[in-house]
């Protein structure tokens, strides 16, 4: 198992004055010892201690600018924006480009956030590379106090990563927003900029609305880059076209401009059957059908906004619009992403999916309905406190016969006591126990499910991390 998963803190890494590479191991330590505003409550606003891209930008002139190296497509939203950067990247590659990725969160260890042509970093590499963004970051702290962040130091990894690779394209997932994030530099060579569906999610930092949210998400917009919008509430659709009018962009909409429909019926008990597709694009209809390697209809409308965003990237370029033959190659084989309908086991079904907010379990309820016939279900759930756990059992909790509550090794999670008194009064009809650990969690549900039960994990990342591990060893 990698080493602990990231703990908060901003003092100095260990052995500071060392001068050759870390190995794997000691660059975990490395990035332990840094902020991380992913598991704190950092303030949202720039300058020091908060977020911003000014200490960025200035981490990466210390490593010689690696983000100005490629061209790039940037992807925020709420839901879907990690599949869409994927899918994106598979399409640039499949013209010929060497693609590099840049998503999050990861499940299984940190260089899966990295990626080039769909495989993480390795090892040797990663130590190498965030080795010399930490002298670079210890550099920067002395100079003005201020010292760069975890996800700051993971992102220089990634576009140091591009440039040693000599990526001839980016594609780039949005941490968190879109304004302040890490990624979204003011000299970043960004083509195209796209947001998947924005829904309620991180309201403490991004506000209380689908207006203020989307308006975070629409800061990585930029004057002269194209944008291109995945399906939207219309209140976040608002305030997204308000943004863009204001940046004179006129942008590009799934549904009106891009659409991607699934065509078959879906195969029961065949989650890795792909599904085919008729797509539409400003151009007109495609002949055909285009094989999307992952299940779910939220999957096709993410297909639909990675193809506007590569059209855009082309087009930029003075190049054609993708062809079906590009789509069917780079989406028919589209490598997956851990705990995003993450089939762990069979007889019974273990499935594990991040869900953690109303749209991604709405998505996978729905998801899971039109791909196993699994009568008798169990769900497996623990969720993040700052989450709006009692939504995503509204949509999950009906689908099972019985809930296991459990957690996952992080002080964030939420007590499982509470969340079994909420259900049991709101679903009584609904069998819920309090299970300590994910392990016996697991291994009871699969002892009381017959060979076609289902056992669905999710709730969080974290959870489906640990249930990969259990699982896989």
């Amino acid at each position: 198992m990698e080493r602990a998963r990231r703990s908060s803190g901003s003092g100095e890494a260990p052995d500071a004055g060392r001068t050759a590479p870390p190995s794997y191991a000691e660059s975990l330590a490395l990035l332990e010892a840094r902020a991380d505003y992913e598991r704190s409550r950092a303030r949202y606003e720039p300058g020091p201690g908060g977020y911003g891209t000014a200490r960025m930008a200035r981490l990466l002139a210390r490593l010689g600018d690696p983000h100005l190296a490629a061209p790039a497509v940037h992807v925020a939203g709420t839901k879907g924006k990690g599949s869409t950067t994927r899918l994106a990247a598979r399409l640039l590659a499949a013209r010929g480009l060497r693609v590099g990725e840049y998503l999050s969160p990861h499940v299984d260890h940190v260089r899966e956030r990295v990626a080039i042509g769909g495989e993480p970093l390795d090892e040797a590499s990663f130590a190498r590379l965030l080795g010399e963004a930490d002298r670079a970051a210890r550099d920067e702290a002395l100079a003005t106090g201020d010292p760069p962040t975890w996800f700051e130091l993971v992102t220089a990894v990634a576009f140091g990563a591009f440039r040693e690779r000599e990526a001839g394209a980016v594609a780039l997932e949005v941490g968190l927003g879109g304004r302040l994030d890490a990624t979204n530099l003011p000299d970043l060579p960004a083509l195209a900029a796209g947001v998947a569906p924005v829904s309620l999610d991180h309201q403490e930092t991004l506000g209380g609305t689908l207006e203020a949210i989307a308006g975070e998400k629409a800061g990585i917009l930029r004057p002269g880059a194209a944008a291109v919008f995945g399906p939207q509430p219309p209140e976040a659709a608002r305030a997204l076209d308000r943004h863009a009018r204001r940046l004179g962009v006129e942008p590009r909409r799934v549904g009106p401009d891009y659409e991607a429909r699934p065509c078959r019926p879906p195969p029961p008990d065949r989650p890795e059957a792909p599904q085919w597709l008729r797509v539409r694009t400003p151009g007109g209809p495609w002949p055909g059908e285009v094989p999307l390697a992952w299940p779910g209809r939220h999957q096709a409308d993410n297909a639909a906004l990675a193809l506007g965003l590569a059209d855009a990237f082309w087009a930029a370029l003075g190049r054609p619009p993708a062809t079906p033959g590009e789509a069917a190659r780079a989406w028919g084989l589209a490598p997956p992403l851990p705990g995003r309908l993450d089939v762990l086991a069979r007889r019974p079904w273990v499935v594990a999916d991040g869900a953690h907010n109303e749209a991604s379990a709405a998505a996978l309820a729905h998801t899971v309905g039109e791909r196993f016939s699994a009568r008798r279900r169990i769900l497996v759930f623990a969720s993040a406190a700052d989450k709006d756990w009692r939504a995503v059992l509204r949509r999950l909790a009906p689908l099972a016969e019985a809930v296991f509550l459990t957690s996952f090794p992080s002080p964030r999670c939420q007590d499982g006591t509470a969340v079994a008194e909420w259900l049991i009064r709101e679903w009584p009809g609904v069998r819920t126990e309090t299970v300590p650990s994910p392990a016996e969690a697991l291994a009871r549900a699969r002892a009381a499910l017959p060979p076609d039960g289902l056992a669905l994990v999710a709730g969080s990342f974290m959870l489906a991390g640990e249930a990969r591990r259990i699982v896989h060893g």
